[in-house]
């Protein structure tokens, strides 16, 4: 609405009233203004991050890097540095949400450090061609915040369930932090993961190094090459398993909680 703003300024100058001409460009130049505002706002709405109202519980939030065993066949395809071995040490990008009593708080929607970054991505990698290149129209997602408490105390006077949580592609756990509050809410401990695969945006890596989206990646997505992940789920201890990606389940050795369920949830899936 700044240009629109603009013109309407100009117009109160004394040359512009004397030229009908510069009169009739201000005014369509305002009707485009109104429009192209009008068609950002449908296509590109701001986040509504209502409160949660039928939760029993506050909640809680920690963003941490947990330590992992990857299966490096995906990774070798992108990696060389990795070509020959089977496995390698590595850390996860996770955001745990879990029910507390504490007050709730209030922390950014989207992380401050990498917001920019992950709004510019995401206008990339999903917008139509001639919008690709103004992430600050998604500027938006930048100044929510959502009513969670980061540290708080966990309820410790019964057993909860585990949620793992793997948001869909070009997404990352900060953007579905509200699906996240709801089950936490209700009692359950989420583990949301970013995707280490190079199938997110944006990933802050343990050693403080950004991870982008990887086409090559996706390419094995679009061509169905399934096989890649045959071999690397472990649902032994599983008692509920949806669609997920395979390497991540050694996740399971979070001790927040004493843990009485586990279920897989993808965004791909539902």
């Amino acid at each position: 609405m700044t240009p629109f703003l603009f013109l309407q300024a100009l117009r109160q100058l004394t040359f512009v009233e004397e030229h009908y001409w510069i009169r009739g460009t201000i005014f369509v130049l305002s009707v485009v203004c109104l429009f192209l505002a009008a068609a950002l706002c449908i296509l590109f709405p701001a986040v509504e991050l209502r409160p949660i109202r039928d939760g029993t519980y506050n909640v809680g939030v920690v963003d941490v890097q947990l330590p992992v065993v990857f299966a490096l066949d995906l990774l070798n395809k992108c990696n060389p540095e990795v070509v020959g071995k089977k496995e390698t040490n590595g850390f996860v990008s996770v955001r745990i949400l879990y029910p507390t009593r504490d007050a709730p708080g209030s922390v950014p929607y989207l992380d401050p450090k990498l917001a920019k970054l992950i709004c510019a991505q995401l206008m990339k990698l999903g917008a139509p061609p001639p919008l690709k290149e103004f992430g600050w129209i998604l500027h938006t997602w930048c100044l929510h915040n959502l009513p969670i408490r980061r540290n708080a105390t966990p309820v410790d006077d019964e057993t909860v369930p585990l949620v793992i949580f793997s948001h869909g592609l070009m997404g990352n756990a900060n953007i579905y932090s509200h699906q996240g509050m709801s089950l936490a809410s209700k009692g359950s401990c989420v583990l949301m993961i970013n995707h280490s695969d190079g199938s997110s945006p944006i990933v802050e890596q343990q050693d403080g190094s950004i991870m982008h989206y990887n086409e090559e990646i996706i390419q094995l997505f679009k061509d169905k090459k399934e096989e890649v992940y045959k071999g690397k789920q472990n649902i032994d201890s599983l008692e509920a398993h949806m669609h997920f990606r395979g390497y991540i389940v050694s996740l399971l050795n979070l001790s927040i909680f004493v843990i009485n369920l586990i279920l897989l949830f993808d965004c791909n899936t539902y």
